[in-house]
């Protein structure tokens, strides 16, 4: 008489293991990806006079698996999707005064500098590096979630 034997509880108590093991990883490679996220946004955030920049705070984890990273900074989206062309009014004065003005042939008031009831603004570009940032984050994770299973897949003997 000839017997085949068909057994999955190896494979199972092996599931068992990575079903024990797989939530902490996800967490990890999570916090790690918020983690290095700060770190490029402060790389990659425009430097001129450093408010924006600090205004990133570290990750607050809002439960499992998830982090929040946020900037306090109100003109952080102006940086990262730039402005229309736009009028500019005085908000607390008649005028607004500058010292330095590039325009030729318009002579100085007064005070050494020149005032007017509006400027226009020509607008700004774009930096957009909260987009390169999150396709980095997305890139980073996927590259850890691989490494991180492949060893957990070592760990738990299913090759």
């Amino acid at each position: 008489m000839f017997t085949i034997r068909v057994d999955a509880q190896e494979l199972i108590g092996k599931f068992k293991k990575l079903n024990a093991i797989f939530p902490t990883m996800v967490d990890t490679v999570v916090a790690k990806t918020a983690f290095k996220g700060i770190e490029w946004l402060m790389e990659l955030t425009p430097r001129k006079t450093g408010h924006a920049r600090r205004g990133w705070g570290q990750p607050v984890q809002q439960g499992q698996n998830k982090y929040i990273i946020h900037n306090e900074v109100p003109y952080v989206g102006i940086l990262e999707d730039g402005s229309k062309p736009h009028m500019i009014f005085p908000t607390t004065k008649k005028a607004l005064f500058f010292r330095k003005w590039p325009a030729a042939g318009v002579p100085k008031n007064a005070k050494g500098g020149w005032a007017f009831k509006f400027v226009n603004h020509p607008g700004t570009r774009g930096r957009h590096f909260i987009k390169a940032t999150i396709a980095g984050m997305n890139d980073f994770m996927g590259r850890e979630f691989d490494n991180a299973l492949k060893v957990l897949i070592n760990n738990v003997g299913m090759k």
